[in-house]
């Protein structure tokens, strides 16, 4: 295999992943997508002498491991895609999401120059960065509109009225849900005091939810779309507010990039997803009921007009010559953009220039002192995957059929969707690209 390319958050991550792997394969190379599991730990992949080893992200030495795991102690060209380049001030400080040990030795793409600059002054030497632009923001361009959901077929999917304006909220409370043990394991694991995001995080939510319920309420011709973060965990609040407004859903499924161009209405609170509302040149409310100090802000956040009370937020959602919330010239210094060149084209020539080249090689090696691994763990998830790839597990346990079967549905519908979404885009991106 000349290319493996690992995700970690399928909605985050997925729709990248396949454009990768399908500009080149239409290169001639051989790529496979996988899932950063125990099941791979456990069972390891062998790359080849020149295969390179794409990973979502690459902090230390504990990530090192992990690669090294998956593909086997020869794995000697690693690239992070770094999946998240924008920050805030406080964790900027914390040095966290800054390379470490062995993970300065990676190759790292750089949305822009803000990014690129930040790890040459960590040290990281210019061979290893590459300034390709997000590959995200590639969706947002015109050539891929014949991959999305009409807003028609939209409706019919989610029982929506294609006739009504549709206001969409990305959500980005990601600790909804949290237990105090669980936001305990996340400081841990990141070295910083979440204690005060945490209580400004559910403070916000309660005011922005509060909003939603009364504009709905007020404006029974609008359809509110709630899209919750990926690592938003089951609310009650939300689930009974979706049950008895006829007018509010609660939807996960789609990319935000699909709601934001079929929407009249975009709305966030600190999701860097505005980004894509930007780039498809459509208004993005930020609504802050509470004021978030700037060291903990979203960097790109900093100084931007912000909506902080349901007068505003009626008023912004019922007009249409609102100006975009953020200045232009924040937004090139952390986004390089080309208008002629795709960020996915310039981040496989990348690739192929790494896999053709001897020099890229870097060999390294598992510190034990940072074994971050159970293997335990991993027989687990290693017989569940079996159980449910080569057998109806739902068959065996009646009682719990539904859950199961469930289960088994997404054993197998992540392959499917790689497998039809890239057909999708072998079909619509040109030829001869590089």
């Amino acid at each position: 295999m000349d290319f493996y390319i690992c995700y970690q958050h399928k909605q985050r991550e997925i729709d990248n992943a396949c454009l990768i792997k399908t500009e080149l394969e239409r290169r001639g190379y051989s790529v496979k997508i996988i899932y950063v599991s125990a099941v791979h730990r456990l069972v390891g992949l062998s790359a080849g002498p020149n295969s390179v080893v794409v990973m979502p992200w690459m902090y230390d030495d504990i990530n090192i491991n992990t690669a090294l795991k998956i593909f086997g102690r020869k794995t000697s060209k690693i690239v992070n895609l770094r999946s998240e380049q924008i920050s805030s001030e406080v964790n900027l400080e914390s040095g966290f999401e800054f390379p470490k040990g062995q993970a300065t030795e990676v190759y790292n793409i750089c949305w822009g120059n803000k990014t690129k600059q930040r790890l040459l002054d960590r040290g990281i030497k210019e061979k290893y960065l590459l300034l390709t632009g997000a590959i995200g923001t590639d969706f947002d361009r015109a050539i891929f509109d014949g991959i999305y959901y009409s807003r028609y077929q939209l409706s019919q999917k989610y029982n929506l009225n294609p006739d009504k304006k549709w206001l969409l909220f990305i959500s980005s409370f990601s600790y909804s849900g949290w237990s105090y043990q669980d936001l305990q394991k996340e400081m841990d694991r990141t070295a910083l005091d979440l204690s005060d995001f945490y209580k400004l995080s559910l403070e916000s939510k309660k005011h922005i939810l509060q909003w939603l319920e009364r504009f709905s309420k007020e404006n029974p011709d609008v359809e509110l779309i709630y899209r919750p973060h990926p690592a938003e965990k089951h609310d009650s609040d939300i689930l009974s507010m979706a049950k008895v407004k006829n007018n509010f859903h609660v939807i996960s499924e789609c990319s935000i990039n699909q709601w934001i161009r079929v929407c009249n209405n975009i709305n966030t609170w600190y999701s860097t997803s505005i980004i894509d509302s930007y780039f498809l040149n459509k208004y993005c409310a930020i609504l802050r009921p509470v004021s978030i100090p700037e060291p903990i802000d979203v960097e790109i956040m900093v100084g931007a007009t912000f909506v902080t009370t349901y007068d505003e937020f009626l008023k912004v959602n019922t007009k249409s010559d609102n100006i975009f919330p953020i200045k232009k010239e924040i937004m090139s210094d952390f986004y390089s953009f080309d208008p002629q060149t795709p960020s996915y084209i310039r981040i496989c020539n990348e690739l192929e220039k790494i896999y053709k080249n001897e020099e890229s090689k870097h060999y390294y090696s598992i510190n034990t002192t940072c074994y971050h691994y159970s293997r335990s763990n991993g027989i687990i998830y290693l017989m569940f995957y079996y159980l449910c790839h080569y057998f109806k597990i739902s068959n065996l346990f009646p009682f719990k059929n539904a859950t199961l079967k469930s289960l088994e549905r997404n054993a197998y519908r992540v392959s499917q969707y790689i497998k039809e979404f890239c057909s999708k885009l072998n079909d619509l991106l040109p030829k001869n690209n590089k």
